[in-house]
């Protein structure tokens, strides 16, 4: 049988209770106790929190071998070792259980009714300890200690106060001197960088690290705590922020800390909100926003408009060079051309008339699949009713001989019938749900397929506004690398259409096996 062994622990503080070392041991005490033979395999996810799936590397890695059916079993040390969000873990248990593999925990046994219970407990902890830590920063805060690290130009003395840093604190003057007199905040981090002033981070300056100099009011004596309320997204498992109502900041007056004066501040900011104005509402969404990274340093590309005698063009550069400077890739290209090219080949490489055979079939593979499994569950379950009323039928006649023989047994036998038929009726409930599926349709079920597929080409070919172009090629190109040669690699993805489409099918779109697209400019 094949094991995988998974452990987790949140942070470096985690206690010893649920170190990695402590998790695994347990695991392997469980098998040994059992006395079989196990190919074992451990995951292990370091300082990943619970929260969410998404992040924890080794956790994804099991669930694509146990997808593959390269696992037999899965072993955890606690249940909330998969993760502490009730629904969540519930989830992923289940498509494991789904997929042929067996879940247990070392420590909490294998009933699902009281795996159930853990599960909630867990989710409850998870609730509990962050009301409690939010509670604890609340109170230091208001104490005046704030739990958070030291902004630009500031540092803590032992009593874990803020203070000034004189060196940092002068160049913070200077970084809202230089915005105020007309330096636009990608010049700023550019010159930083040349100079090799550490940024607030410790490594490269951007425009975002002088943005947020720009937003903390620390610089002009006013400390805000509780301002934002931060969680995490369960599909990208990226922390991020809403607004707290005002009436909730604890907000202190810190005159000790000012290091810019007001008039510096309140130009800063009107020179920002000009800017803002003079930019439109927001900020704008073009088709490829977002799609293409940099195969250099990783950061997105962003769009640079540009103007020349033929006419107005946007082109797309590395963020990180555009606003920090500091990456070689120097290779910039023209969107619509760009866009236009990944278009055609989506068209070519998923609209093609092979294309859509290749997905037909896999659709019509996985349809009769599913519904194999459908009977074999059918099957089974009309073993176990057969079983069932074979034991409703002993324990009746067992009650007929002990009334006979006057025997006072009649209400154990009858609480014995009882639990028997409760367990009949919930088999005979789940193979009603079993047979309200709809039969394979091979002729319905291709017409549903070319009716989908020619109602995304054309929801592609036909998007005029800039959101919709992208999310069409977001929902067919998986993202797009650019080279410093001048190469644009990405791959089509066989995407599920029909669910796309919003439609309701028994079929999934699967392993079409296209090869990466590249092409220079």
């Amino acid at each position: 049988m094949r094991v995988a062994l998974y452990a987790r622990y949140s942070t470096e503080k985690q206690n010893d209770g649920y170190s990695i070392e402590t998790q695994l041991e347990a695991c392997h005490k469980r098998l040994d106790a059992e006395g079989e033979p196990y190919e074992v395999t451990e995951y292990i996810d370091r300082a990943k929190s619970g929260t969410t799936i998404a992040g924890r590397t080794a956790l994804m890695r099991l669930i694509g071998d146990a997808a593959n059916g390269l696992l037999d079993r899965v072993m955890v040390y606690k249940f909330d070792r998969l993760g502490r969000s009730q629904a969540e873990t519930a989830t992923l248990i289940q498509d494991l259980e789904d997929a042929g593999v067996e879940v247990v925990s070392a420590t909490e046994g294998d009933d699902p009714l009281a795996r159930g219970m853990h599960l909630v407990f867990a989710e409850h902890y998870r609730r509990q300890l962050a009301e409690r830590t939010h509670a604890g920063n609340v109170k230091a805060a208001k104490a005046g200690h704030i739990g958070c690290p030291a902004p630009y130009g500031y540092a803590r003395d032992d009593e874990g106060q803020f203070t000034v840093d004189p060196e940092q604190a002068a160049m913070a003057q200077r970084i809202f001197r230089d915005y105020r007199q007309g330096g636009s905040m990608k010049s700023i981090a550019r010159a930083l960088n040349r100079e090799g002033i550490p940024s607030p981070a410790g490594g490269e300056w951007h425009a975002p690290s002088v943005l947020s100099m720009f937003d903390n009011e620390i610089y002009i004596g006013r400390l805000i705590f509780n301002q934002r309320e931060f969680y995490r997204n369960r599909k990208t498992g990226r922390r991020i922020y809403r607004e707290r109502p005002e009436d909730e900041w604890i907000v202190m007056d810190r005159p000790d800390l000012a290091i810019i004066d007001q008039e510096t501040w309140d130009a800063v900011q009107g020179r920002r909100a000009k800017r803002r104005c003079s930019s439109g509402k927001g900020r704008r969404t073009y088709a490829l926003s977002g799609l293409v990274r940099c195969a250099d340093c990783g950061h997105i590309f962003v769009a640079q408009p540009s103007k020349n005698s033929k006419g107005h063009y946007i082109y797309m550069t590395c963020g990180a060079r555009q606003t920090g400077g500091t990456c070689k890739n120097s290779f910039r290209f023209r969107m619509d051309l760009v866009r236009d090219e990944m278009i055609r080949q989506v068209c070519e490489d998923i609209f093609s008339p092979e294309a859509i055979d290749r997905m037909r079939k896999t659709i019509t593979r996985l349809a009769a699949e599913r519904l194999a499994t459908k009977d074999a569950d059918l099957e089974h379950l009309e073993e176990q009713k057969a079983a069932c009323q074979k034991k409703i039928s002993a324990v009746m006649q067992l009650m007929v001989e002990a009334k006979e023989r006057g025997d006072e047994t009649d209400d154990l036998w009858a609480d014995e019938l009882g639990k028997l038929k409760a367990n009949l009726a919930a088999l005979e409930e789940r193979e009603k749900e079993l047979n309200i599926g709809p039969r394979l349709d091979l002729s319905r079920l291709t017409r549903a397929i070319q009716k989908t597929i020619c109602r995304q080409k054309d929801g592609l070919l036909g998007a005029r506004e800039p959101e919709m172009v992208r999310d069409g090629l977001r929902l067919f190109v998986g993202e797009v690398e650019a080279y410093p040669d001048g190469r644009l690699e990405y791959k089509t993805n066989p995407v599920d259409l029909l669910e796309a489409d919003g439609e309701s099918r028994e079929a999934l779109v699967a392993g079409a096996g296209f090869e990466p697209a590249t092409f220079r400019l």
